[in-house]
């Protein structure tokens, strides 16, 4: 089951740093933009594949970046997220962007 509207409640409970990291640049902390959270790890490819197609302008040029997260009795998710942003308002702009076309997604803070 595809969840496209990222759950805040569950990602205050949750912190960032308790996440196993998996394609994350390094560098130290930056911005993020998480675009969806998926149960099945054999989606991850086709659920990128179909956001880059669908907002292709505002993906271009953007490296995915893959989170397992476990959330207990809920299980195991996948957040898809494009990363790298230096802050917060450059990735709000572009999650606003992928909004008014029609896109869910959550500005989302890496602490390195």
């Amino acid at each position: 089951k595809r969840t496209t509207q990222p759950n805040r409640r569950l990602r205050r409970t949750h912190p960032e740093k308790s996440l196993t990291k998996t394609n994350v640049d390094a560098g130290g902390a930056h911005w993020a933009i998480q675009l969806a959270s998926i149960r099945n790890p054999s989606e991850v490819k086709a659920e990128w594949r179909r956001l880059h197609l669908k907002f292709k302008n505002i993906l271009s040029g953007k490296k995915l970046s893959v989170v397992r997260v476990h959330l207990g009795a809920r299980g195991i998710f996948f957040r898809l997220r494009i990363g790298g942003f230096q802050n917060k308002s450059s990735a709000a702009t572009t999650c606003a962007s992928i909004k008014s076309a029609g896109g869910e997604c959550l500005v989302v803070f890496i602490p390195q």
